[in-house]
């Protein structure tokens, strides 16, 4: 069994990117990177009907009335292959008083409310 993790980080990329990125990371086969250097081992796996989904998905514009269809479609096939699926066990949890208002933080552990904190009178 080869375990892998891919992460996208805080961001929320284009739909047709992040697909795309995860099945050539996870489907491809190992390549290096020219400028780098870094090796990336895939498991060589690949699915015609997804790469062939995604590659239509490329070329559609994102208002298309279909698109947000074909991107659930495309999604729902790769996901439902054996050889991958999404997982997330990060959890940071912050006990704040109740006089600090507006605090949060993501699954990536960023303060992303932190120009918006700010503290009550107690």
């Amino acid at each position: 069994m080869q375990v892998r993790r891919s992460s996208a980080g805080a961001i929320i990329p284009d739909p047709v990117s992040f697909l795309s990125g995860h099945y050539n990371s996870f489907m491809s086969k190992t390549t290096s990177d020219a400028v780098s250097g870094a090796v990336q081992a895939g498991s060589g796996i690949s699915d015609d009907e997804v790469g062939a989904m995604l590659d239509e998905l490329k070329l559609m514009k994102r208002d298309d009335p279909a698109f947000c269809e074909k991107v659930q479609a495309a999604e729902a096939k790769l996901l439902g292959n054996y050889y991958m699926f999404p997982m997330i066990w990060d959890k940071f949890e912050y006990l704040t008083k109740p006089w600090v208002k507006n605090f949060n933080a993501n699954v990536d552990n960023n303060w992303y409310t932190l120009l918006d904190m700010y503290i009550v009178k107690h």
